[in-house]
């Protein structure tokens, strides 16, 4: 059963994904929601999801295989809004905006040193 319920929310998400879009922002903060709200309605297992592929190793592969269709939406994603003149994709860019995500978690001695690297 929570094979049944993790391939019909993954086949889910690749289907909010796989349409036309998002070619621009609106539309990728609706998949955004769309995938988060799935997450929500099933929260109990994205809390337990490393417990159950511990107890349930026959999950494992089901999980590369998710994992690997997640990065391929997020490619898709990134294309996009590439092609539409929305996103300008280099490595040092996006490194820059992974690790401001973490400025509203971070301590004092984190703050400085993430705002050195940022300033970097």
């Amino acid at each position: 059963m929570i094979v049944a319920l993790v391939e019909e929310m993954h086949a889910a998400n690749n289907a909010t994904v796989a349409t036309d879009g998002p070619n621009d922002f609106v539309e990728l903060d609706a998949i955004v929601r769309a995938v988060m709200r799935r997450d929500l309605e099933n929260r109990w297992l994205m809390r337990d999801a490393v417990g159950l592929l511990i107890v349930l190793p026959a999950l494992r592969p089901l999980q590369k295989r998710m994992h690997r269709g997640r990065q391929a939406r997020v490619d898709a994603i990134v294309e996009r809004l590439t092609n539409a003149k929305l996103l300008d994709v280099s490595l040092d860019d996006h490194a820059r905006a992974v690790h401001a995500l973490f400025s509203a978690f971070t301590t004092a001695a984190g703050q400085r040193q993430l705002e050195a690297l940022l300033a970097g």
